[in-house]
């Protein structure tokens, strides 16, 4: 089934809620102005309530904050600050060309022990997940990864993880793996919770 499709009767039979009720979020867009305008958002809401916000992305630092000051957050001073931190998504998820999800998780359990000596409020990161069209062979990795991600959440509610994907043509078996591994996502701005969830040993 299409994404849209699923999105859309999603949409129809899930209800809304805060999106601090949810900690792992999925979040699959189809322009530039939409992420940019859902990361905005996101981060100042996190920023607001003092937490240590973590930003993976493809673009350079300088690009992306020049991108968010344009959707309307202003970056610098959190950057500065080491409020927010910033890191290039290849780099982050791909050290020496090659996805290991234990290196990730035990990376998001730094920060947040680090946030906490801190004095932060919590945890919000957001990870662009493009790098997993150009490396299928880390699929099942990945969804492994996700799914810890989920038992990480359930001891460390401060925490929250926002991972992008775009929508891109022929790779529909990707999307419908990340509808498995998030409890919720976002459509049109809105928290919905996700019924293809499907929690594993690994998440219970």
């Amino acid at each position: 089934m299409l994404f849209a499709a699923k999105i859309i009767g999603m949409a129809k039979h899930t209800s809304t809620t805060d999106p601090e009720a949810f900690g792992h979020i999925l979040f699959v867009y189809e322009s530039k102005q939409k992420r940019l305008k859902v990361l905005a958002d996101y981060f100042d809401q996190g920023l607001r309530n003092e937490e240590l916000c973590i930003l993976v992305t493809p673009e350079s630092s300088e690009e992306i904050i020049q991108d968010l000051l344009s959707a309307g957050l202003d970056v610098r001073e959190a950057v500065k600050n080491n409020d927010l931190r910033i890191f290039e998504m290849n780099e982050a998820y791909l050290p020496n060309g090659k996805f290991v999800g234990n290196y990730m998780l035990t990376n998001v359990v730094n920060y947040i022990v680090d946030a906490k000596a801190r004095g932060y409020n919590g945890v919000r990161t957001a990870g662009e997940m493009a790098w997993l069209f150009d490396h299928p062979e880390f699929l099942e990795a990945a969804s492994k990864y996700e799914q810890n991600v989920n038992k990480l959440n359930k001891v460390s509610p401060e925490f929250t993880g926002l991972c992008m994907y775009p929508v891109r043509e022929g790779t529909s078996d990707i999307i419908d793996k990340a509808l498995e591994t998030h409890p919720s996502f976002i459509h049109d701005g809105t928290m919905e919770t996700n019924p293809f969830n499907k929690p594993s040993p690994l998440s219970a």
